[in-house]
């Protein structure tokens, strides 16, 4: 058997040597493709392919720039617009940071442009799903939504979905009595004030600010009490933080 040859790489940058059982030129595949990049590069063939690429793809959108596009009018402001998104709501970001916030273009009340928005596509026809209108579970404000499959809608957001499932959740954990529960319900049934402390809610907070709305389970869930209309009344944000799962708490503790 032949004695295998020495080589040294020929791509200047690597150079090593090395040993194979005939004689090449590079030491491994990834050599001789930056070997090959090098020459193109030096008698301008590698410039000369990527204009010509660059210039296919310019005549290619220039001549299929209409091809896949449809008419679509925006939620928001109305206006027609083509585009290659079937699914396309808004012609542009300030009318989709408009929708998303709901304002609208007359920046009415969030809730109702929300409910207009909704209406106007139930109105164009749907693929799937029921639109109803109801009260939210939770807080109690009236909404207009598509109901999915089997279950109906039972909340006006995501964030009460989520606010009442995190209670609702521990109180199936720990296999106590649960119920819905409305928010706003139990904010009038007291008045709006903290059964905590004894001192008006500000209505117009929200968490975290110190005396914004809470619920609070007079005896903690993590206690055995259970989350039903009659475990829960309002509380200052603070001042339910402050209780933590305790049973016997005042402000002066």
């Amino acid at each position: 058997m032949a004695e295998p040859l020495v080589l040294t790489c020929q791509y200047a940058p690597c150079g090593v040597e090395f040993s194979a059982p005939r004689r090449r030129k590079y030491c491994e595949p990834l050599c001789e493709r930056r070997a090959y990049n090098v020459r193109r590069k030096a008698d301008g063939r590698l410039d000369a392919m990527r204009v010509q690429q660059r210039d296919y793809n310019a005549a290619y959108r220039k001549a299929n720039a209409d091809r896949w596009k449809v008419e679509r009018e925006c939620l928001v402001c109305g206006t027609s617009w083509r585009t290659m998104r079937r699914d396309a709501k808004y012609c542009s970001d300030p009318c989709k940071a408009a929708a998303y916030a709901g304002l609208g273009t007359s920046h009415t009340h969030t809730r109702r442009a929300s409910a207009k928005r909704k209406l106007t596509i139930a109105a164009r026809g749907t693929r799937g799903g029921v639109w109803v209108s109801g009260h939210c579970v939770r807080c109690d404000t009236t909404f207009t939504a598509r109901a999915r499959g089997s279950r109906s809608a039972q909340y006006c957001s995501r964030v009460c979905y989520v606010a009442d499932k995190a209670a609702t959740r521990r109180a199936r954990l720990r296999e106590v009595a649960r119920e819905p529960v409305r928010r706003a319900r139990v904010m009038e049934r007291d008045g709006w004030l903290c059964h905590l402390c004894g001192e008006p809610i500000d209505r117009t907070q929200t968490a975290p600010e110190p005396h914004a709305p809470t619920l609070d389970h007079v005896i903690p869930i993590a206690r055995g009490g259970g989350h039903t209309m009659t475990n829960i009344k309002a509380a200052h944000f603070i001042c339910n933080s402050s209780k933590s799962d305790q049973l016997e708490w005042s402000p002066a503790a």
